[in-house]
């Protein structure tokens, strides 16, 4: 998929076990971004993340789970988001790479289910639509969630207590209509949260015609829109390589 790195081939080494060979992706992850420009306008931010919504649905139509979404795994190339690191995506049906109850990726960033219960809870589609929806919280205050707490234990107890401190109250120029769709993407509760990667990204656009963030941009910016939501084939054909509109500003080049 065009959000997606291109898998080059899977085996099992007898050293250091199953491997997966994919593409190597050119750019700077969305932590390096944000620290050097700041953060996201809310028009990119949501572009951004229905490229990454499109990557999940992609992944959750091979019913496998990433388990790992996260601004480290979010790379920004001239005119894409690519959502890397699938080493830890499975399938209940697959052997997990990981020990049993092995808490994959770093704390801030897991689902609040998985930090109940012992850990028992499998990660199942709405744990990554959680991630997204917390990339994006990131994208637009430039703050890790839950700040500025360090302790594990307080830390994991923000989480399941959750959502994090609602955007617009840490950065007001942000509309309410957005800051609000994110509090209920990160509910604590994964019934409360989108069903699927499509109804988020559904619920991305309703929010930005709202709030009528598409009439910010220019006729350029507006093309990116609709380049974002066509497929690799219909975008190709509609904009050749010197004009394609890139998704993040000039400085992220």
């Amino acid at each position: 998929g065009l959000h997606l790195p291109k898998v080059h081939g899977t085996g099992v080494d007898p050293r250091v076990g199953p491997y997966l060979a994919v593409e190597y992706v050119h750019g700077e992850n969305l932590v390096e971004h944000v620290s050097r420009t700041g953060p996201l306008s809310p028009v990119v931010a949501i572009r951004l993340g229905k490229q990454l919504l499109d990557a999940i649905g992609r992944i959750h139509r091979t019913g496998l789970v990433h388990r790992d979404v996260k601004p480290a795994n979010v790379m920004l190339t001239e005119d894409r988001a690519v959502l890397v690191d699938l080493g830890a995506a499975k399938s209940d049906a697959m052997p997990t790479v990981t020990a049993p109850r092995t808490l994959v990726g770093s704390l801030r960033w897991v689902a609040p289910e998985l930090l109940r219960d012992g850990g028992s809870t499998a990660p199942n589609e709405r744990v990554d639509l959680y991630g997204v929806a917390l990339v994006l919280w990131y994208a637009l205050t430039g703050k890790p969630p839950y700040f500025p707490l360090e302790d594990p234990a307080e830390l994991a107890q923000a989480i399941v207590d959750g959502p994090p401190t609602p955007v617009a109250a840490l950065r007001p120029s942000v509309p309410k209509l957005v800051s609000r769709m994110l509090e209920e993407a990160l509910h604590p509760e994964p019934r409360r949260r989108p069903r699927d990667a499509a109804t988020f990204a559904a619920l991305l656009d309703r929010v930005a015609d709202a709030a009528d963030l598409w009439g910010e941009r220019d006729s350029d910016e507006k093309l990116t829109r609709q380049y974002v939501a066509m497929s690799e084939e219909e975008a190709a054909a509609l904009v050749d390589a010197d004009a394609r509109p890139t998704m993040l500003p000039p400085a992220f080049a």
